[in-house]
């Protein structure tokens, strides 16, 4: 992926993602670009497990995982999506289908528990704050992916 110039390599990330939060299990997490607001940005989506649903526990688990890329990679994460155990599109081996999983991700086709989706107004807010590391979540009820002007949580599950 080249984001800003810069080239990452999703295994990397998803890594450092399945390493974020104690609670997270290895193997679980995909990292892929999406085009919004005329720039390259980083998803993350990650399986979470039948008993993973504690809402203030998934909250801890997308801060932790935006914080944890933002540490390693100077990257800030776009989405952080938490989806069903067994949605993340893998081979018959085993690996990951990152295009695949974009594809889900871009037609709404993901089995989503929860997601944060940073907006435009939330980037630029950032930008300028110098407390860019804990943005603010709010819940809605249906996902608009790119018309938001925050960075929001959608609790779907």
């Amino acid at each position: 992926m080249i984001i800003r110039g810069r080239n990452y390599y999703p295994q990397d990330i998803e890594w450092t993602v399945d390493r974020s939060h104690s609670s997270l299990q290895f193997g679980c997490s995909a990292a892929f670009a999406v085009e919004a607001m005329g720039e390259e940005r980083l998803v993350v989506v990650r399986e979470m497990g039948r008993h993973d649903r504690d809402p203030v526990l998934l909250d801890e688990i997308i801060t932790s995982i935006r914080q944890r890329v933002v540490e390693q990679y100077d990257l800030e994460v776009y989405g952080v999506i938490l989806v069903q155990i067994g949605s993340i599109p893998k081979t018959s081996s085993g690996k990951i289908q990152h295009f695949a999983c974009r594809e889900a991700f871009l037609t709404q086709q993901l089995s989503i528990i929860q997601q944060s989706i940073q907006s435009f107004q939330s980037l630029s807010e950032q930008g300028r704050s110098s407390n860019s590391d804990h943005p603010v979540n709010h819940s809605i009820s249906a996902p608009a992916f790119y018309a938001r002007s925050r960075v929001e949580t959608f609790n779907l599950g």
